[in-house]
């Protein structure tokens, strides 16, 4: 039962750091007058052993529109100011991927 618990924790983690970096790229986006809707993250957490704990998180935010230069440094330098983010621990390492169609 402990192992699963901690199982979810670590999942959350994952979760919290795209849901947040969404959540003020929209507020960037509102800010500034860019259509973000169907914006999407996936992210995944890959784990070390000794001791247990997350040690690399790639993160992936899909953009459905192509998206000017100058709002794409607004949305981004958004993102990348997420709290969730700033609060974990700095050895942990985050690979953040932009992605616009």
């Amino acid at each position: 039962m402990e192992k699963n618990r901690l199982f979810l924790r670590l999942e959350l983690v994952a979760t919290a750091i795209g849901s947040c970096m969404i959540t003020i790229m929209a507020i960037a986006a509102e800010k500034y007058g860019i259509d973000v809707s169907g914006t999407d993250a996936s992210v995944e957490k890959i784990m070390d052993s000794k001791p247990r704990r997350i040690k690399e998180i790639i993160i992936r935010i899909g953009m459905n529109k192509d998206i000017e230069k100058k709002d794409r440094n607004h949305l981004e330098n958004a993102a990348l100011a997420c709290p969730v983010s700033k609060s974990l621990h700095p050895d942990l390492v985050k690979k953040i991927r932009f992605i616009y169609s």
